[in-house]
Order: C-alpha cells, then sequence, then structure tokens
C-alpha cells in the first residue's frame, strides 16, 4: 500500500498515472479534476453534506462477488455526454444517510447511483474485491480529501490538500472581477469619479460573489441596441445606471441631510448582487448599466455533445460563439467558486 500527501498541482498527473485506462477517459478525468474543489462546499438547505463517492469499472460484476451491497440505479449517460458535477449535485444528499455515489463505467455508457454496505464495519468491502479498477473519494479534513485507488491488486492512498487550490480561485475570480468591472466601464473614460466607481463595484463585486451559487454575466456595447440573442428573459425599460447614482452618491456625501442618496446608491447596487444570482443571464452595458437579468439562451438548434459541463458551461460557451452584435465580454462563475472573465474582440 502506497500513502502519499500531495498538492493540486502534482496530484492530476499522479492521479493520471495510477488509474490509467482505456475507459476512463481524459474527458472523466478533466470533470473530475474540476469537481475536486467543490467537495467542501456541497450543502442542501443548510445543512452540510460530507461527499462519499466511488468510481468503478463495471459495478454489477462487481457485486456479484460483494453480496452484502445494495446498489439503486438513479441515471446513465454516453461517454459522450456524462456531466458528472450535475449528477453528484443531485445525489449528495444521500451521503448524509450512510449511502455512497457511485459512478460506473461501461464500455459505452456511464451510470449512476447510489449503494450501501448493509453487512456491518467489520466486513469486507469493494475496495478489498481483487482484481478490479476503482477509486473513492472523501473529505477527512477541512482542506483534505483522501482518494484510494485500486488497481488489481495494488491500492494507492493520496492525501489531497486543497487549500492551495481555494486560494488560487479566489485570486483568479479577483483578476477576473477586475477584467469585468473594467469592460463595464469601457465607455466611462476621462470621467471624474471613475477610479472611485471601478474599486467600488471591484470590492462590492468580490465580497458578493463569495456567497453566490454561480453566474453568467454578459457586457454589451453600450451604443448598439440589445441584440435579439438576449430577449428571452427580464430586459429593464429604463436601465439602471449605476454609473450615475454613484456620482449622485458622491454628490451627496458634501451636503447636509441626504443619507437618502447613499441609501438609493446601495440599494441600486443591491439590485445588480440579487440579479447576478438569479438563474439565467445577467445583461450589462459598457456604460455602467445594468440592462437586463433572468435572461436564458435558447439551446434546442445546439448539439448538447459539443461542450463538456452543466447547463450554465454550455450556456457561456454558446455566448462567446454567438457572434451577438456589441457582445464585448463574458463572466462565468461556477457553483463551487471558479471564474472566468472572455473578452470577444471584434473580429471584422
Amino acid at each position: 500500500m502506497n500513502n502519499q500527501i500531495v498538492y493540486f498541482n502534482e496530484f492530476q498527473n499522479l492521479f493520471a498515472t495510477i488509474i490509467k485506462n482505456d475507459v476512463i477517459s481524459k474527458e472523466f478525468l478533466d470533470q473530475f479534476y474540476e469537481f475536486l474543489p467543490s467537495i467542501f462546499h456541497y450543502e442542501e438547505e443548510s445543512e452540510k453534506i460530507n461527499i462519499d463517492l466511488i468510481v468503478i469499472l463495471d459495478i454489477d460484476k462487481v457485486l456479484e462477488k460483494s453480496k452484502s451491497y445494495k446498489k439503486i440505479k438513479l441515471a446513465n449517460e454516453t461517454l459522450n455526454n456524462m456531466n458528472i458535477r450535475k449528477k453528484i449535485k443531485s445525489f449528495a444528499p444521500f451521503c448524509n444517510n450512510g449511502w455512497k455515489i457511485y459512478i460506473s463505467f461501461y464500455d459505452k455508457e456511464v451510470e449512476y447511483g447510489i449503494l450501501k454496505n448493509f453487512a456491518g464495519i467489520n466486513s469486507l468491502t469493494i475496495m478489498d474485491t481483487p482484481r478490479i479498477i476503482a477509486f473513492k473519494v472523501k473529505k477527512i479534513d477541512k482542506n483534505i480529501v483522501e482518494i484510494q485507488v485500486k488497481k488489481d491488486k495494488e491500492i494507492h492512498n493520496l492525501y489531497l490538500n486543497l487549500s492551495i487550490t481555494k486560494r488560487e480561485i479566489k485570486d483568479s475570480r479577483k483578476e477576473n472581477i477586475i477584467k469585468l468591472v473594467d469592460c463595464f466601464t469601457k465607455d466611462l473614460k476621462d470621467k471624474n469619479s471613475l477610479k472611485q466607481f471601478q474599486d467600488n463595484i471591484k470590492n462590492y463585486l468580490y465580497f458578493n460573489f463569495e456567497k453566490i451559487h454561480g453566474t453568467i454575466i454578459t457586457i454589451v456595447d453600450s451604443n448598439q441596441p440589445i441584440d435579439y440573442y438576449f430577449i428571452n428573459g427580464i430586459i429593464l425599460e429604463e436601465p439602471i445606471n449605476l454609473y450615475q447614482e454613484f456620482e449622485n452618491y458622491q454628490s451627496s456625501c458634501l451636503e447636509l441631510n441626504q443619507s437618502n442618496i447613499s441609501e438609493k446608491y446601495y440599494s441600486m447596487i443591491g439590485v445588480l448582487s440579487r440579479a447576478v444570482d438569479i438563474d439565467g443571464v445577467t445583461l450589462l452595458s459598457s456604460k455602467g448599466e445594468i440592462l437586463g437579468f433572468n435572461i436564458f439562451i435558447d439551446d434546442k438548434n445546439e448539439s448538447k455533445d459539443t461542450i463538456v459541463g452543466g447547463s450554465r458551461t454550455r450556456a457561456t460557451h454558446k455566448i462567446i460563439k454567438s457572434n451577438a452584435k456589441g457582445l464585448l465580454g463574458v463572466y462565468f462563475q461556477s457553483e463551487d467558486g471558479y471564474s472566468f472573465f472572455e473578452e470577444i474582440k471584434d473580429e471584422q
């Protein structure tokens, strides 16, 4: 048995080498690596959930030798259309009742479900079964995930320290919010209060984005009408100009008895913080305006096999490739905090 403590940057190559197999594909490993940092954030109705996951080749064949297990199949997908994060999120609450989530690979499909051993704590487990390929994942401490890999007769215990990864996610979010705000204020050049406004928005969004459950924000050119691509949602009849509200707020600071102006500005900022936490896309202009929110992208003509990931990920990449008129940038943040900002450059 091999025991190793590793950090995320070295874990990926090491794990891929150990688990190397024709069925467990690179696409699965990429999704698995993206999922791992989120293992600390799962909760349902404010109840923390300790994910307990096992990934195995042909679970039915293995369970023929482990009769004490009860398996409940809940879903299946083709290998080309798997979305492990979405499935794990759906089944996670079962883990607090002693069930494990399982992912089982077959030649052309992947099966999901829950699994429990009813023979007691002293009985043999699936990982004791000889000549199998499997690995299990469980959070064991604040920043530590235990990953036990069984391949044939050999067992590897990897203790993955994700503290650095969590810090990197925060640093990356900060960089992407800076890019987002720069794009959001692109058409406010040479304004007296621009720098103060940018700093105010950056700080507000950075702390607010710690609490949201994922978002998509698109920035469009303030000098062009909203493209038809973005009309399936709530479009404000009168956009909320946050920069103008900020200028009013700054002016009020020089006067007495104008606290209502301050309250109005932060209430308008609050509209933005709520909008980005609602399902769908939030639409902003490059002049510091909120244009709309709760906007959904029609994907009925889009092949879901072309993009790996959940609905938010697919929608984001659809927007980036949409050629929508006036599109300047797209900010994406997943439920576990992973983010990126994509600037859209005019290629004409």
